[in-house]
């Protein structure tokens, strides 16, 4: 049974445009695949920092497509990805105090728990708290955390000096506000934007991404595949209090959105990005 991609290579290749005369008269296709589709996934190294506003719907990050490559979104296949919020707080320890207690909830920030199997406290390797201490803002220790409260939303940092000051960061999951995963395609064409995903964020956080039945994917009914053409962008936009760090290279954020990814040679962008919007909404 015929793929998307493969209505979209027939596609492309009735809407072909004439040459210009330099190429003696022949049709010239849109776009020249050179290969198969192969498995590509994206992930967090695919993405670069948004411009996040708290409580505002705004982009946490994007991965825009190279401009030789037609990117396919594998519908129905788990999607993976947790988002880590940062909460930051400076503080000096008293005598004989080697830990200190962070109170998220107080500053209005929730906290959720996913299903991952955690290590017993303390641990420094939490999947879903990590803490970290600095004395100068530059070099950052990871600190064991060796006691959280998900609901009340508080934490205790263990193994820091007493009477000294420190600036201290917590990575947590956010459980309040919104989650949205859209495709937007570059500017020219009609249909601008394709909504692959929207959730709360507890709910993205705590429902089990290993488990088949229940994981969060992609839903686009009557679609096996999601094409996404050259230079369009998955963008993955919140809207909550908690500040996500995207650039943060401490933030342990995880994506996974399976894929496949198939090498073409462009002769008319905005031709083959209109064809597959077109096919998109044909389909």
């Amino acid at each position: 049974m015929p793929t998307i991609l493969d209505n979209i290579r027939a596609r492309v290749a009735r809407a072909a445009r004439p040459a210009p005369r330099a190429a003696a008269g022949r049709p010239k296709p849109l776009a020249e695949f050179l290969g198969p589709a192969v498995p590509r996934a994206l992930i967090r190294a695919d993405f670069a920092a948004g411009a996040q506003l708290a409580n505002v719907a705004s982009e946490v990050a994007r991965a825009t497509l190279p401009r030789n490559d037609v990117h396919s979104l594998i519908v129905g296949a788990p999607i993976r990805m947790y988002l880590f919020g940062r909460y930051a707080e400076t503080l000096e320890t008293g005598a004989g105090e080697t830990t200190a207690d962070l109170d998220l909830g107080a500053a209005g920030l929730a906290m959720a728990r996913s299903t991952r199997e955690a290590a017993t406290l303390p641990t420094a390797a939490h999947p879903d708290v990590r803490a970290y201490s600095s004395e100068d803002g530059i070099t950052w220790t990871a600190r064991n955390v060796s006691a959280v409260d998900f609901d009340a939303g508080t934490v205790t940092i263990a193994g820091l000096e007493a009477e000294t000051e420190y600036q201290l960061r917590v990575y947590y999951l956010p459980a309040s506000g919104a989650i949205r995963v859209r495709a937007v395609q570059p500017s020219g064409v009609d249909e601008r934007s394709i909504m692959l995903y929207n959730d709360s964020l507890r709910a993205l956080h705590e429902t089990d991404q290993a488990a088949g039945e229940v994981a969060p994917r992609i839903v686009r009914p009557g679609l096996a595949t999601l094409p996404l053409g050259p230079k369009w962008a998955v963008s993955i936009e919140a809207t909550t209090a908690a500040t996500i760090p995207w650039a943060d290279t401490l933030a342990p954020h995880e994506v996974r959105f399976a894929g496949r990814r198939a090498p073409v040679v462009l002769n008319d962008e905005r031709g083959l990005n209109v064809a597959l919007s077109a096919a998109l909404r044909s389909a």
